[in-house]
């Protein structure tokens, strides 16, 4: 064994510290003396074997400077029963330069002795700066898999890499106050017990800020109620969120997939977010598989596939109620026979399944397929010139039809589409004409003036239409 600091390896069952891992010893002080005697020789290795050692989460594993902790994959530290509503394995606090690598740290969400407290946490980082937690599982524990916030100072430059966080009983992982935190190739899952039950929930608490996080190539499955969620407090005070990039993750099966509120300046994109088995609300509408509340603003949306969960409710798979935000070049996919799907605001793709689909492009230039069946293309939002779809496969021999919504074509419900209210491809218009078709292009005449400079495009078809081919809708 070398005594240079930089390679100094202690094995923590070596004789003069005796930890056992025999899964009957309470090998926490023995663990401690270790990670001491490192820390005092300037830095090094804290080195457990192959083992099963059982640690109290009330004295906690606290780590100090400038020490890596390294465990083999059939390692295992797990804790001892508490009554504690507040406990941890390890506790990283106000320090700095600190690793922990490999093993499997194991919860007593099933053996806790008492009923009070969410904060029985795998891993907390409190305060610490140039931390790593690699290539470990964490799994149920009565609180978080792992929990970043602040001490004497806020959390910086954090990396969670293949970490898996898995049935835990109140969040996966939570960051309440950091700066630089990465999130790299890991799994979130199956989370339950007491709310948020998310994969990961970015909640800052009062006069605390986060930002600065990336959310890269992670999967969040089966959680029971997000995948994730990032939200100031409703009752909050100074508290913030910016510069979140979530990028090309696998968010699948959650009860509802994604919230954002309370956010700026971030991005979510290139995610598969599969919403089939979503949950519903309280007054049975179906939840959407991203939501932007009111108070997000320079979110960017875009490049997301979103795969509906078919429910036959009117919903916003990708539903933006913020401002400032730009929601654009998703694709939203359907799975069932009947499927409702709705774009953002932005330029988006829906792509129904084979049954009988409604498709409503929202506000923006959206391009919709419906696929197999009977289904309708719905025009219900204000017609700009921003604001024309392409219906890509329309099919007046599978029954699909343009929905003209009563509030936008309220004039021509008036006429109750009939007279001379349509007029196909080289078709002279006249003054009861609303709808004309030239080439691919379908026109508004909202004023029925029969002149071009009147008509409005609100969409490219890819067939000759009749007036068979179109219905009002709501």
């Amino acid at each position: 064994m070398s005594t240079h600091p930089s390679s100094l390896v202690v094995d923590v069952t070596d004789g003069d510290y005796g930890a056992k891992g025999n899964d009957r010893t309470d090998d926490t002080a023995a663990i401690q003396k270790v990670i001491n005697f490192v820390a005092k020789s300037g830095g090094g290795t804290v080195y457990i074997p192959e083992g099963d050692y059982l640690i109290d989460t009330t004295a906690r594993l606290r780590m100090r400077s400038n020490v890596t902790v390294k465990m083999e994959d059939d390692t295992v530290l797990e804790a001892i029963p508490s009554d504690k509503g507040t406990h941890y394995v390890f506790f990283i606090r106000d320090v700095e330069n600190v690793n922990i690598t490999g093993g499997t740290i194991i919860g007593d969400r099933y053996d806790h002795i008492g009923t009070k407290g969410e904060w029985g946490m795998g891993i907390g980082i409190l305060g610490s700066k140039n931390t790593t937690i690699e290539n470990v599982k964490i799994k149920g524990f009565w609180g978080d898999g792992i929990y970043i916030g602040a001490s004497k100072s806020k959390s910086e430059n954090v990396t969670i890499y293949n970490v898996v966080s898995d049935n835990n009983r109140r969040q996966g992982l939570t960051i309440v106050d950091g700066n630089g935190i990465e999130i790299i190739n890991s799994v979130f899952k199956n989370t339950n017990g007491t709310r948020p039950a998310a994969g990961i929930d970015i909640e800052p608490n009062n006069d605390e800020l986060v930002t600065n996080v990336d959310i890269l190539s992670s999967k969040f499955l089966h959680n029971e109620s997000y995948g994730m969620v990032i939200s100031e407090r409703a009752s909050g005070v100074n508290n913030e969120i910016n510069n979140i990039l979530v990028d090309g993750n696998e968010i699948v099966g959650n009860g509802t997939d994604f919230r954002i509120n309370g956010v700026t300046d971030s991005k979510i994109t290139n995610n598969f977010i599969d919403g089939v088995g979503t949950a519903l609300s309280s007054d049975g509408r179906v939840l959407a598989s991203i939501v932007l509340n009111d108070k997000t603003s320079g979110i960017e949306i875009s490049g997301n596939t979103v795969v509906t969960n078919g429910n036959e409710v009117k919903r916003a798979d990708i539903d933006d109620r913020g401002q400032g935000n730009k929601v654009f070049s998703n694709t939203v996919m359907g799975t069932k026979e009947k499927d409702h799907l709705k774009g953002g605001v932005g330029d988006d793709t829906l792509i129904g399944a084979a049954g009988d689909d409604i498709l409503v492009g929202g506000v923006g230039r959206e391009t919709l397929y419906g696929g197999g069946g009977a289904d309708t293309f719905v025009f219900s939002s204000k017609l700009s010139a921003n604001n024309i779809d392409t219906i890509a496969d329309f099919s007046s021999k599978e029954g699909d039809k343009i929905g003209l919504s009563k509030r936008i074509f309220g004039d021509l419900n008036a006429k109750g589409l009939k007279g001379n209210w349509f007029a196909a491809g080289g078709e002279r218009a006249d003054a009861n004409t609303r709808i004309l078709q030239k080439g691919d292009s379908l026109y508004f005449d909202a004023d029925g003036s029969g002149k071009g400079f009147s008509a409005v495009q609100f969409a490219v078809v890819n067939q000759a239409l009749t007036k068979n081919d179109f219905i009002i809708v709501k």
